[in-house]
């Protein structure tokens, strides 16, 4: 019906233009949010059949509206011209940074490209359809992390998720790279990291092949994946060694990694997505004096490059709620299944009432060598 009436009709946003012969008049007041309703309608026309209203309409009339005091008539025309010039991601991605500025761009990617409801319905679905290798259930604080975790990879940016160990951080980023069909190597990869990790793991190495006296460049992990834009994920970042936090920091900076031995370096290619694991509960160590907890230092010149998430354990209700659901026939004994889990935890899986209720606890609970008893 559209195409059939724009056949002989003037295209939406010259409406506007037939109204006054100054356009300065649309930007402001009434007609701008009239502006703004036209060009997102065009946007919507575009994306529904690009090669027909590209070329019934003439849009070099909308130039001047990249110029416009009103940002989502701007964002919507540079999308228009975008999809009619049939820019690439790389093209259209330059073109929007000189129309916008960062913080726009990241305002409307977050709102305008997704919503977290469109999200989580392709993430129920595609869960019903039995596409990943695991089941996770989505209880309320699963939802809650996923939320976050998806926001700050739409933001591009570095992510950090904290927790007790065996909440659940490392499952989150696998059923997110399931989601977005990166569930199996190498598109995305993992690396535990521990005290002896070098950096020689992470960016590669020479090494000898079957001619005598020959050497090949063998590239790391990291190195892979920022060439590759693939997904990587570094469990336990507080444990790594001074010379992983040194060839971290010019990337997580400037998107750059640079391989010293080889002298390059090594742009992060699209889709390239940095996460990290830390646990706040660590192990604990014995020694004379009694115990303690084992801090690397190293790893907090990172803190400020991160988008920290917070995992916290499941609540007692929501882990009931997990077992009730990956085992129905077991309804008779999960209340006491969990009843003896607690026991051996301690309160981590309670609700506490105030903070001092929880040092408290925290005070009392048994110090064991080595990791607490967890989900896992």
């Amino acid at each position: 019906f559209a195409l059939r009436y724009f056949k002989d009709a003037p295209p939406v946003f010259q409406r506007l233009f037939l109204e006054s012969s100054d356009s300065s008049l649309v930007r402001y007041g009434r007609k701008r949010m009239k502006l703004r309703d036209l060009m997102e309608a065009a946007y919507r026309f575009l994306q529904q059949n690009q090669p027909k209203f590209s070329k019934l309409w003439d849009w070099s009339m909308c130039a001047p509206l990249l110029r416009s005091h009103d940002t989502l008539v701007r964002w919507y025309t540079a999308n228009c011209l975008a999809l009619v010039t049939q820019m690439n991601d790389e093209h259209k991605s330059n073109f929007l940074k000189k129309v916008l500025s960062s913080e726009e761009l990241l305002h409307f990617r977050v709102k305008l490209d997704f919503t977290f409801d469109q999200l989580f319905k392709k993430i129920l679905f595609l869960c019903f359809l039995g596409f990943f290798w695991y089941h996770l259930v989505l209880v309320e604080s699963t939802c809650s992390n996923l939320q976050s975790l998806a926001l700050a990879v739409a933001s591009q940016n570095p992510v950090l998720l904290e927790g007790p160990i065996g909440c659940g951080k490392t499952a989150l980023v696998e059923y997110l790279a399931a989601v977005t069909g990166r569930g199996k190597p190498p598109a995305i990869l993992k690396v535990q990291l521990g005290d002896q990790t070098d950096s020689k793991m992470l960016l590669g190495m020479y090494r000898c092949t079957d001619v005598p006296g020959e050497f090949i460049w063998q590239p790391g992990t990291l190195t892979q994946a920022v060439s590759n834009g693939y997904w990587i994920l570094l469990e336990d970042i507080d444990y790594a060694p001074l010379d992983v936090i040194s060839v971290l920091i010019p990337l997580l900076e400037n998107g750059e990694l640079l391989i010293p031995g080889r002298g390059d370096y090594i742009k992060a290619a699209s889709g390239f997505q940095f996460f990290a694991t830390r646990s706040y509960k660590s192990r604990l160590y014995s020694s004379g004096s009694g115990w303690y907890r084992q801090q690397n230092t190293c790893a907090a010149l990172l803190d400020k490059h991160w988008t920290k998430i917070k995992v916290d354990n499941m609540s007692r209700a929501e882990l009931k709620e997990v077992l009730q659901s990956k085992y129905q026939n077991q309804g008779v004994v999960t209340d006491r299944l969990l009843d003896i889990y607690c026991q051996l935890t301690g309160d981590k899986h309670q609700i506490a009432d105030d903070v001092e209720l929880d040092s408290r606890a925290e005070e009392k609970r048994p110090c064991l060598e080595g990791r607490g008893l967890s989900l896992r």
